[in-house]
């Protein structure tokens, strides 16, 4: 799916997004907060004071991957 118009405020699925101890994949529906000039996109889960120590984990690690227009699918 190509991705042609994506902007801050757009929920995207980030498939295969991080690894547990088992070894199994999980995907995260996550909101664009950023689109960096060199294409590079950030995000975030919830709102920050809501966050439970999970999401605040996961945010953590989204906040030092590279993700691109590529790496994502816009659910909306």
């Amino acid at each position: 799916m190509e991705n042609k118009q994506l902007k801050i405020g757009d929920e995207v699925l980030l498939e295969q997004c991080w690894e547990d101890e088992s070894g199994q994949y999980h995907d995260e529906y996550v909101i664009i907060s950023r689109i960096l000039p060199d294409g590079q996109l950030k995000f975030r889960i919830g709102h920050w004071k809501e966050r439970k120590q999970k999401e605040q984990k996961l945010q953590a690690y989204l906040n030092k991957c590279e993700w691109y227009e590529k790496d994502v699918q816009k659910t909306k």
